[in-house]
């Protein structure tokens, strides 16, 4: 495996702190990780968030503003989730759907049945899920 290919889904608060993150396993030459997309509903944050992985990164990711727009048009590994956290459950989700492994903002699910819906999902499809904090 050349890279593993991901996206990051939401670009606001957090997400800086993910992406200063990538720029350090960058700097550390730690480059198996290339971010092809980000995706927010704010075209300002996500072109913000293109412009600060570009910096760093060989290749400039692309900017969605539709997570169904993102998971239509690219070809990925796994998505880095930093979203509100009433929508962890549906977009991880949908995502693992995708056969895509996760990495999800804190925390999990807003419930514990949500959370555990991600977890039984994952399972189901064989995915790595693991949980920033």
């Amino acid at each position: 495996m050349e890279s593993l290919d991901i996206a990051l889904i939401g670009c606001g608060g957090i997400a800086n702190s993910h992406i200063e993150g990538y720029r350090e396993l960058y700097s550390h030459r730690l480059r198996i990780l290339r971010i092809k997309a980000v995706c927010d509903i704010s075209k300002r944050r996500a072109e913000r968030a293109r412009y600060k992985i570009s910096e760093f990164q060989s290749s400039s990711p692309e900017a969605y503003m539709d997570i169904e727009d993102l998971l239509r048009h690219e070809s990925l590994d796994a998505v880095d989730i930093c979203l509100p956290h009433n929508l962890h459950h549906k977009i991880a989700i949908r995502c693992l759907e995708e056969d895509l492994h996760i990495i999800i903002e804190k925390p999990l699910g807003i419930t514990m049945r949500a959370a555990k819906l991600i977890i039984n999902c994952a399972e189901k499809r064989g995915k790595t899920l693991a949980v920033a904090e």
